[in-house]
């Protein structure tokens, strides 16, 4: 479920039935959640054939990598609820909550900076090509989800996406000490 099976495969249909093993070994239930729904998602993002349904699911699977983590605390509590205040009073009461949902979030690091953290302190090695070659496609994703002019990537890129992702989660799951699969 991590490994790609090649692009000679991509152009033929596969068709899991009672006598293949392509599917194993299964995915053990007992994982965390979050290691379980990245490798569910990678696995995904290296089998589907539409380009931006692959890009969706190798950043979901990153995003799930990413989820849980701890990050700086850059406003203490005090500090969150006087700027909730500063802000509802300048603008309209109908947009209140709206503030209010941003401010949730002010704390969380962009995904660049989270990547590139949670990458550096698990040795993840990862160059700098490849890390905006993950980036480019995240674009690619993301104008294609909330609307622009969308490079689709190639099937190239996004297969060596995929084979940086599955690095990153032999990572991670090895920083369980090997024993989460």
């Amino acid at each position: 479920w991590i490994q790609r099976m090649g692009p000679r495969l991509r152009a033929t249909p596969l068709h899991f039935g009672a006598r293949s093993r392509l599917d194993e070994p299964p995915l053990p239930r007992g994982l965390p959640f979050e290691v379980r729904q990245a490798m569910l998602s990678a696995g995904r993002a290296l089998s589907d054939e539409d380009p931006i349904q692959r890009a969706q699911a190798l950043w979901e699977s990153l995003e799930f990598y990413l989820a849980g983590r701890a990050s700086e605390q850059l406003f203490s509590p005090s500090e969150r609820k006087e700027l909730l205040s500063c802000l509802r009073a300048a603008v309209p009461k109908d947009q209140h909550q709206r503030v209010a949902d941003l401010l949730n979030w002010i704390d969380q690091p962009p995904p660049k900076a989270a990547l590139k953290k949670a990458i550096g302190e698990e040795g993840v090695p990862v160059t700098k090509s490849e890390f905006d070659l993950l980036f480019e496609i995240r674009t690619a994703r993301n104008k294609a989800t909330h609307g622009g002019e969308v490079k689709i990537p190639s099937d190239q890129d996004l297969d060596y996406a995929c084979s940086i992702l599955s690095r990153i989660l032999v990572h991670w799951v090895e920083s369980f000490g090997g024993g989460a699969l």
